[in-house]
This record gives structure tokens, C-alpha cells and sequence, in this order.
């Protein structure tokens, strides 16, 4: 029997949706990555014309990087066993899994990317019902 999973996604957490035997199961992930913010501090760099990067911020971005390819890697481990993948969410999130799922070469496995506004588990929960026709 094949295993549909649906991601519902943004940068701060995923929920998963692992549906079996028309039982889902849902867990959610947190990103635990630090928010955009502008830095304030550091030494500023110039490469003679063009704008002025500050160290301390080119370092908090490498660090945020950082954290969002181990958020990614979190969901794409929690998915691997998936037949099936549907990605949605409010943001661009969606987008940089799909690209994160490419390198593991499981983007085959992607039926559906759509974007959606933010919703609630029931919500994610039904909608993934409706994507994988499981009502």
C-alpha cells in the first residue's frame, strides 16, 4: 500500500502528515531558526564600490543558513519513506524543501506544491484528506 505525506510548511515549524490506512498521523517540527533581523555591530567591509556588508552580519546569516538546512533535513528524514509528497504553506518554505528534497534525489516522489495560508492542524489534516482523496 503506498504512503502519502503531506508537509504543511514555513520557517518556523512543518507538520506532517502521514496518512495510513485512512488513519493520519501528524507531528509537528519546530525550525529553531533565528528570525531576520538587522544586525547592529561588527566590522564593516568593502570591496571598494557596491554596498557595506558588516562581518557580524555576513556570520548571523551563515548561522541562519545553517539552520534552516538542518530544518530541512529534519522534515525530508521524517518523510523518506514516503511514496507520495504533497508540499504547501504560506511562504517560500515549500520552495526550499523541494530544492532540498532534489539533492536527495527524492523530488520524484513531490505530486503537488501549493500555496495556502497559514492553517491549523485540523485544517492541514483535511486538506491532505483532499489532495490524496482519502474523505
Amino acid at each position: 500500500m503506498s504512503k502519502p505525506i503531506g508537509i504543511w510548511i514555513d520557517l518556523r515549524h512543518a507538520i506532517v502528515v502521514t496518512v495510513k490506512d485512512h488513519d493520519v498521523e501528524t507531528t509537528e517540527i519546530s525550525a529553531h531558526v533565528d528570525k531576520r533581523s538587522r544586525y547592529q555591530g561588527g566590522t564593516s567591509t568593502s570591496g571598494g564600490h557596491g554596498s557595506r556588508i558588516s562581518e557580524g552580519e555576513n556570520v548571523h546569516e551563515h548561522r541562519r543558513d545553517n539552520q534552516l538546512n538542518a530544518y530541512y533535513d529534519e522534515v525530508i528524514g521524517a518523510v523518506r519513506s514516503a511514496d507520495a509528497l504533497f508540499l504547501f504553506g504560506p511562504g517560500e518554505a515549500k520552495h526550499a524543501l523541494l530544492k532540498r528534497l532534489k539533492g536527495y534525489g527524492l523530488d520524484e516522489r513531490v505530486v503537488g506544491i501549493e500555496t495556502t495560508d497559514k492553517m491549523t492542524v485540523p485544517q492541514i489534516t483535511n486538506h491532505v484528506r483532499e489532495r490524496f482523496q482519502l474523505k
